[in-house]
């Protein structure tokens, strides 16, 4: 069975950020049917192995050189197996509902091509970064 959303989350070298990302990721999707996990690297920092023993169930798919935000995000979406593509960076914390609320916003019959959430600073989350 196929998921109906594959979260991909691109990193290089930003394990310190794995464990507010992927957390928050594994209790915010919970109410999503069948989600899967994506994660690309580049990483030289251990980040390959820190996600295999502490999250196995991330789906990684693992790099030999940094392609960028952009260019790893087109590699998991290549590789996403979800119905859906949700894409998030890895220094970020999501809330609860993030999801549900994206997803909730595509209307297939009005041919949504894309949805986008409202991005506030984690240092300041009272401070709008962009949204649309």
């Amino acid at each position: 069975m196929q998921p109906d959303v594959s979260v991909i989350v691109v990193t290089w070298n930003g394990r310190q950020h794995l464990d507010t990302c992927l957390e928050k990721r594994r209790r915010t999707t919970s109410t999503c049917r069948r989600r899967r996990f994506s994660w690309t690297t580049g990483s030289t920092d251990g980040t390959v192995e820190y996600v295999r023993s502490r999250f196995p169930w991330v789906r990684l798919v693992r790099l030999d050189e940094n392609h960028g935000f952009a260019g790893g995000n087109n590699i998991g979406v290549r590789e996403a197996q979800g119905r859906f593509v949700a894409v998030s960076h890895n220094d970020t914390s999501a809330d609860s509902g993030w999801l549900h609320a994206l997803l909730s916003g595509i209307d297939e019959p009005g041919r949504v091509a894309l949805a986008t959430s409202l991005i506030v600073y984690m240092h300041d989350p009272d401070t709008i970064d962009s949204g649309r």
